[in-house]
């Protein structure tokens, strides 16, 4: 395990969730982190989402590939991730 790193895990749904309080607490199969509802094939991620976030942080995304494939709202989320992974300032729309 690597210290002072932050994890944080968003999941499309409930099941994903149980699954992944499962996966630490449990099973201790991945890293301790913050697990938080919230749709990235769907939903962008805000300025207001993203800003609470420490810089370094490492971001998970859990989701579903059998609801819809939408690539460019999940692209347009992973660079966000990116840009808050390596510290960068949170100034997009």
């Amino acid at each position: 395990m690597k210290k002072n790193v932050n994890y944080h895990y968003y999941v499309e749904g409930e099941n994903e969730k149980s699954l992944l309080d499962v996966l630490k607490s449990e099973l201790k199969c991945i890293e301790s982190g913050k697990v938080e509802k919230f749709n990235v094939i769907q939903n962008r991620f805000t300025v207001a989402r993203m800003r609470p976030l420490k810089n370094g942080v490492v971001i998970v995304l859990v989701y579903d590939t059998d609801v819809e494939t939408n690539t460019e709202i999940l692209k347009y989320n992973i660079d966000r991730s990116e840009e808050r992974r390596v510290g960068k300032e949170c100034r997009w729309n």
